[in-house]
């Protein structure tokens, strides 16, 4: 019987404990605790175009963050008023196809550096030069997009915990 009240108080401690997501924010934050965390973030008014599919919204943003020496904005998207996935992105007009794919090789280095080496890499050379990264950290997903075409780079970077926290069932 402790052995049982051991385990279940243990299994109770894990499950409470926040997941990290981006930087300074942890999955299941408020609004004013995101706020409180960066204070150069602005306040986004609610609409149906800044909805995620899976009913997120997008309610704070920061303008730009450097990473990997490029500007990226950081989008901060909530549900039933608790943080539930973080993007960043990257646009730059003008941008040939080497500058794209030296900003996201540059970006990719820091992301192994930071979550080891990559779970899965594709890329289709069929839509202009692109790629799409994944790891994992715990229960957070991270998944690095690029598309290139000729004038345009776009990269996005997108932590969430929609894909690892199937595994609670395995």
């Amino acid at each position: 019987m402790k052995k049982v009240l051991f385990i279940a108080a243990i299994a109770a401690c894990t499950s409470a404990i926040a997941e990290p997501l981006w930087g300074l924010t942890e999955h299941g934050m408020s609004v004013d605790d995101v706020s409180s965390k960066y204070p150069s973030v602005k306040t986004v008014t609610p609409s149906d175009k800044n909805r995620l599919k899976s009913g997120a919204t997008l309610l704070l943003k920061i303008e730009s963050v450097p990473i990997a020496e490029e500007p990226f904005e950081v989008e901060f998207y909530f549900l039933n008023g608790k943080l539930d996935q973080v993007n960043l992105s990257h646009t730059r007009n003008g941008a040939t196809l080497d500058d794209c794919e030296y900003t996201n090789k540059r970006l990719t280095e820091a992301l192994r550096s930071k979550y080891g080496k990559e779970l899965a890499y594709s890329s289709n050379p069929n839509l202009g030069k692109s790629s799409n990264i994944s790891w994992a950290s715990g229960k957070t997903s991270i998944t690095s997009n690029m598309f290139a075409f000729p004038g345009s780079c776009n990269i996005f970077i997108i932590y969430n915990q929609r894909i690892s926290s199937t595994s609670n069932n395995l």
